[in-house]
């Protein structure tokens, strides 16, 4: 789902004391990963970075970059993405449908559909709820600016898999004033290794949590930084799909369209088949189905002349079995491990294995309308975190870490994509 072009330069010994610089210039472009909703970004940009070691343990960085961002929203995007119905994607049609035709002889004579203006009808008639997603406010194409900071402190007796000691880093993100999108995003993640007998009895800690928001003009996060948990990901929560857990996205929607005229012949009578109905319709003609507007009765609601007033008929895209995964601007997981020796194995410090149990998920501060309506979105609430447990076994292979895990997730609902067994195969260094 990405392809990617990376120039990077790196001088550790900038200066004597150990301060370093490097520079990176890069093009990407990423489509959505997976069990996540469609859309697809293209950038392109650079930055300029140095390191200043504080002590043996601990170094502190900072960043400045630069991107150019075009983001994509695909056929049908979700309502959190671009809000539909919209328009935009009936380019030609501009007419209603007022009373419908008729193609059946036995009911009557063959009449074509009575139409009127769309522009006749009010705002409440159009079947759009009002509330605009990301594309609609900012926008699809951003020039930024980024600071970035953060802090190491380590202390591992190892850089692959640790038997001792604790790592910890600090990152803060933000796009200064005036750049098309104004946000920030700080994550915290943490780990601690005690040997409970020798290194092969070890109690493992780990914990990830992750904040984001807009400022300025921007009102929240744009949601292609949000955080995101499940599987094997960054937010790992094993026992359930990748990128899954916490809010999900609102199907799109589409106007239902209809034609209007009949196919004619050269004098302009209508063609009909043997049976009597008209044989086809003339090419491009179309105009908008409506449904009866019901008022909180449950009855039709008519105007002051006594006609039945109608909306536009919209349907929703139901585009997979379940809706996608969305993500957040909230990310807390975590997890306990009990590192153990796996019998007739000699090499040890290539082979890891554990009984886990992990804990955690992805919430919102800024739930939209539609997704609390919905209940596929919520803030932080300690009943909506996820639980699972099970083994581990990784093995550092001459070409990366192999991991696979079996796992029973807990404390789940329909909604939850849930996996017992999965495995993923990670870079060496």
């Amino acid at each position: 789902f990405q392809s990617s072009v990376q120039f990077s330069y790196v001088d550790p010994y900038y200066t004597p004391d150990g301060v370093s610089r490097g520079f990176s210039v890069y093009w990407q472009k990423q489509d959505s990963p997976f069990n996540i909703a469609s859309f697809s970004t293209e950038s392109f940009g650079g930055s300029l970075n140095f390191s200043y070691p504080i002590n043996e343990v601990q170094q502190i960085g900072f960043n400045v970059g630069y991107a150019h961002t075009e983001l994509s929203s695909g056929g049908f995007s979700v309502q959190e993405i671009e809000s539909s119905p919209s328009f935009d994607r009936y380019p030609g049609i501009d007419e209603y449908i007022v009373e419908p035709g008729n193609t059946n002889p036995f009911e009557g004579p063959i009449r074509e559909p009575v139409t009127a203006p769309v522009s006749e009808l009010s705002a409440d008639q159009l079947g759009q709820d009002g509330e605009p997603g990301f594309i609609d406010r900012y926008g699809s194409e951003f020039d930024n600016v980024t600071l970035t900071t953060n802090w190491t402190r380590s202390t591992l007796n190892r850089g692959q898999f640790p038997t001792r000691g604790s790592y910890q880093q600090l990152s803060l993100e933000a796009t200064v004033p005036g750049s098309d999108l104004e946000y920030f995003k700080t994550n915290y993640f943490a780990q601690y290794y005690q040997p409970i007998y020798g290194d092969d009895w070890v109690f493992h800690l780990r914990g990830n949590l992750g904040y984001g928001d807009g400022y300025g003009e921007t009102d929240d996060m744009p949601f292609f930084e949000n955080f995101f948990a499940g599987g094997l990901a960054t937010g790992m929560v094993r026992g359930f799909d990748e990128n899954t857990l916490g809010p999900r996205s609102t199907n799109p929607r589409e106007y239902v369209v209809d034609n209007t005229e009949f196919a004619r012949d050269e004098d302009g009578e209508i063609i009909l088949s043997e049976s009597g109905e008209p044989a086809g319709f003339a090419r491009g003609a179309q105009a908008f189905q409506t449904v009866p507007v019901i008022g909180p009765d449950g009855e039709p609601v008519y105007d002051e002349d006594g006609n039945q007033v109608v909306e536009l008929a919209v349907n929703s895209v139901n585009l997979n079995r379940r809706t996608d995964a969305f993500g957040g601007n909230l990310m807390t997981t975590g997890s306990m491990e009990l590192l153990f020796p796996l019998p007739f194995v000699e090499d040890r410090s290539r082979v890891r294995s554990s009984f886990f149990v992990d804990v955690g998920s992805v919430f919102s501060t800024n739930c939209s309308a539609r997704q609390t309506n919905l209940g596929n979105c919520s803030d932080f609430d300690a009943g909506e975190l996820r639980y699972s447990a099970g083994v581990s076994v990784s093995y550092l292979s001459p070409f990366g870490p192999l991991t696979f895990y079996l796992a029973k997730p807990f404390s789940t609902d329909e909604r939850d994509d849930t996996k017992t067994f999965d495995f993923t195969v990670g870079a060496g260094f």
